[in-house]
């Protein structure tokens, strides 16, 4: 029963400090992309599938104009699972 607490414990430390992590990441050089990225991630990111992480992890990846041009609507990103994020992201701020 031990060895059970303790592999959870370890589990939601780790959960925790990822999330902590991934705040961090999302913070960017411009005050308009945070106004979108801080509530989706404090608020939202926690509950996205493990293939949604991946593609927010690969989001932040991208130049801040890419990004900003997503968010604002005026490009389209090219893979499909970005294009879904996006969308999960605006739909949030609105």
């Amino acid at each position: 029963m031990a060895h059970f607490v303790t592999y959870w414990g370890y589990y939601l430390v780790n959960l925790h400090h990822e999330h902590k992590e991934i705040i961090w990441k999302s913070r960017r050089g411009m005050l308009e992309i945070d106004f979108f990225l801080d509530p989706f991630v404090k608020y939202h990111y926690p509950n996205l599938s493990c293939v949604e992480k991946r593609s927010y992890r690969k989001f932040l990846e991208f130049d801040d104009v890419v990004i900003w041009a997503w968010l604002q609507g005026i490009e389209k990103p090219t893979d499909a699972d970005m294009v879904d994020l996006v969308k999960i992201i605006r739909a949030i701020h609105l």
